[in-house]
C-alpha cells in the first residue's frame, strides 16, 4: 500500500483526536445522567432504604402540623349549649307520688323545661339550655291540683317546721355542666308561694 501523504496523517490524527474526544464526552454524560438519576432535583442523594432529606423535610413539616392542630382537625366535638339539672324528690305521705318536675326561667318564671316521673321514683334529671333556672314539683294526679313543691331557702336548712323563708333558690346552669342536689322538696310553703303548673 503506497504511504498517506504528511497532510492526509495529520488530518487523520485530528479526526482521531476528536473522535476519541467525543467518546469520552459521550461517557461522561452517561455517567453524569445515571448520577443524577439516583438524586434528587435539589441535588440531594437517593440513598437505597432512607428517605432524602427533602422528603423528610416535608414529612417533618406534616408531623409538625398534626402535632400543633392534629387534635382540633381530627377530634369531632358536638357543640354543648345546655346542661342538667338533677335531684331528689319526696312527698308528704306513705307513697311518692307521680310527679311533673318544671324549670322556670329565674327572670320570667316562664316554664322552660318539663319532666315526668313515676310513682315511687324519687329522683329526676332535667336538661335545660345555659341559664337561671328555680325548680318546683307538682303531682300528676289531678285531685291534688293546687299542691307543689319548690326548691327553696327552706331545703337547704332542713325543713325546720316553722322556718319562714320559703322562697325559690335560684340555680345557674353553664354549658355542658350539671348541677346536682337540687331538691324540690318544700311542700311546706304557703299556698300561692310558687308558680302555678303549666
Amino acid at each position: 500500500m503506497p504511504a498517506l501523504p504528511g497532510w492526509w496523517s495529520a488530518a487523520e490524527g485530528e479526526r482521531d483526536e476528536r473522535r476519541k474526544t467525543k467518546r469520552a464526552m459521550a461517557i461522561q454524560g452517561m455517567m453524569s445522567r445515571a448520577v443524577r438519576s439516583g438524586e434528587e432535583r435539589d441535588g440531594t442523594v437517593r440513598r437505597p432504604g432512607c428517605r432524602t432529606r427533602s422528603v423528610r423535610a416535608v414529612l417533618s413539616a406534616i408531623v409538625l402540623l398534626t402535632a400543633s392542630c392534629g387534635t382540633s382537625v381530627t377530634r369531632i366535638t358536638p357543640v354543648v349549649d345546655t346542661g342538667t339539672i338533677r335531684g331528689r324528690l319526696s312527698f308528704p305521705g306513705e307513697y311518692l307520688e307521680p310527679q311533673r318536675v318544671v324549670a322556670f326561667d329565674a327572670d320570667t318564671l316562664l316554664p322552660v323545661a318539663s319532666v315526668d316521673t313515676d310513682g315511687g321514683q324519687s329522683s329526676y334529671a332535667l336538661r335545660v339550655p345555659e341559664g337561671n333556672y328555680v325548680v318546683v314539683s307538682y303531682p300528676r294526679d289531678p285531685e291534688m291540683a293546687g299542691l307543689s313543691a319548690g326548691y327553696s331557702w327552706a331545703v337547704p336548712a332542713g325543713l325546720v317546721h316553722g322556718l319562714e323563708d320559703h322562697s325559690l333558690i335560684e340555680v345557674e346552669v353553664e354549658a355542658g355542666s350539671v348541677v346536682t342536689g337540687v331538691d324540690p322538696t318544700d311542700w311546706f310553703a304557703p299556698e300561692g308561694t310558687f308558680p302555678e303548673e303549666p
